[in-house]
């Protein structure tokens, strides 16, 4: 009964882990599902251990997890064996410190009751293991778990000190502990060592994180500039193309106007025909430097629909003095040809940036802003867009894609772009993410939508609200984060 006790707390202990390590959030039934995994591998742990030895018992043991966690977060094998090897081999460290600190404890107040022993020793280690994921730097997960871009020579170290750690721990389990001094200052010694390890580990992964990023911000910047070089470059061609265009047109109307003054017998009715004539040309001068210049602030996608939609959706912007910014990347022409038709494309985004600008009008925010971002992010095609606007209400969120619902009942719209936009999804397998970024505040974004096309289906909310949404949101159809 207390080898399964014992199993049962160190199962718990390894999943907490893993889905700690990986910053995984879970929801009420996700929680039910693990729990019901902990209390089958722990029965099959058991019984394998009066069949093989510990050695094989706890191969056995981590390829069940392997596989479990690759079918439920369907995350790389790989990725998925480092994650489930770094997890039990925290989770074993754990437990060496919470038996030796519990063996002081027993001697100080003689406790001899086994079950007593095994739950005082899983009080500690749980203790330990929610612990130390409040220091800062473990407090979002392992970066190089999460990160596949991370250097190798990090995931190399972590493997090889988790299969040292758990090969130890095999090697102990052949003997009796307490008649083997040796065994156990040695159990004290890697111990000591895999935390000096692991900490320099994780130290040098931040380090590379805050560097990765801050070549980004630097990426980003001079992309950024390289790009309003080019506007400007676009901009004084067309305008230099639009002079010379009208350069011909200005110096015959010129000749007429100075022949005209010359002659003061013409008649008034050729006067305001001259008149119109100028005030024509000035107008249509205008108009197409106007237009030139619209299209240049935008970067372009080389669809022609698409693009003009862009263009359409910036001059609707200017109308209302709202901020358009567009941000592209990747070949939209493979977007199309591979994931989703033009047509519903060209459809997704009017029906969203008109969204997106409704709910900026009906915002009481002094910041009217509103990013769209097409093209490639941590390698898939999405398309995003951030506003300024208001939020969902919780009753629209209730509605999507079942039945027509706007942002907001009193802002207008009919609530059919939503309807669409779902069958959209369902067709092309794309998920939907809502990121509620912060209650209305000045010059920030307050939310995001994003299509992503990655095969998934899901349905996502990352929001500052999420225990709120979380309690009023009947239908258990969305994943909820806090952010």
């Amino acid at each position: 009964m207390d080898v399964l006790i014992k199993s049962v707390f160190f199962s718990f202990c390894s999943i907490y882990i893993f889905l700690r390590v990986h910053d995984y959030k879970t929801n009420y039934k996700e929680k039910i599902l693990h729990s019901f995994f902990i209390f089958v591998i722990s029965i099959v742990y058991v019984y394998s251990r009066t069949k093989f030895d510990i050695g094989i018992v706890l191969g056995l043991y981590i390829f069940i997890q392997t596989i479990y966690f690759k079918i439920f977060y369907k995350k790389e094998f790989y990725y998925t064996v480092l994650g489930v090897c770094v997890s039990n081999s925290i989770s074993i460290i754990n437990l060496v410190v919470a038996t030796i600190s519990g063996y002081i404890i027993f001697r100080l107040f003689n406790i001899d009751n086994t079950i007593i022993k095994v739950i005082i020793t899983f009080l500690i280690q749980l203790m330990i293991t929610i612990n130390i994921f409040k220091i800062k730097r473990l407090s979002r997960g392992l970066y190089f778990l999460k990160n596949r871009k991370v250097n190798e020579f990090l995931e190399v170290v972590f493997i090889i000190l988790s299969i040292i750690f758990i090969v130890i721990y095999c090697f102990i389990g052949m003997y009796n502990v307490d008649n083997g001094k040796q065994i156990f200052i040695t159990c004290i010694l890697f111990s000591l060592y895999l935390i000096v390890i692991s900490y320099k580990c994780i130290t040098i992964a931040y380090k590379q994180k805050i560097i990765e990023q801050t070549l980004k911000d630097y990426e980003a910047q001079i992309k950024e500039k390289d790009e309003k070089l080019k506007k400007l470059e676009d901009e004084k061609y067309k305008i230099s193309k639009l002079n010379h265009e009208f350069y011909n047109r200005q110096k015959a109307l010129m000749l007429k106007v100075e022949d005209a003054l010359s002659n003061m017998n013409y008649e008034s009715g050729e006067d305001n025909n001259l008149k119109e004539k100028i005030q024509e040309l000035s107008n249509e001068y205008t108009n197409k430097a106007l237009e030139n210049r619209v299209g240049s602030n935008l970067p372009k996608t080389d669809v022609e629909e698409i693009d003009d939609m862009f263009t359409y959706m910036h001059m609707e912007c200017k109308k209302c003095g709202i901020e358009f910014v567009l941000q592209v990347s990747g070949n939209i022409n493979f977007l199309i040809n591979n994931y989703i038709e033009k047509s519903k494309l060209v459809t997704l985004v009017g029906d969203h940036l008109r969204d997106a600008i409704i709910a900026v009008n009906c915002s009481k925010n002094k910041y009217k802003s509103i990013l769209a971002i097409l093209g490639i992010k941590d390698d898939n095609y999405e398309f995003c867009i951030y506003d300024s606007g208001i939020e969902f209400e919780i009753e629209t969120l209730e509605k999507l894609g079942i039945e027509p619902a706007t942002t907001h009942k009193d802002c207008g719209g009919s609530g059919i772009g939503f309807m669409t936009t779902f069958e959209t999804l369902k067709e092309t397998k794309a998920s939907f993410v809502l990121e509620e970024l912060n209650e209305l505040k000045e010059d920030c974004y307050t939310k995001a939508v994003k299509f992503i096309f990655d095969g998934k289906e899901a349905l996502e909310i990352n929001s500052y609200r999420a225990d709120l949404l979380r309690k009023y949101l009947k239908l258990d159809r969305y994943k909820i984060n806090n952010i």
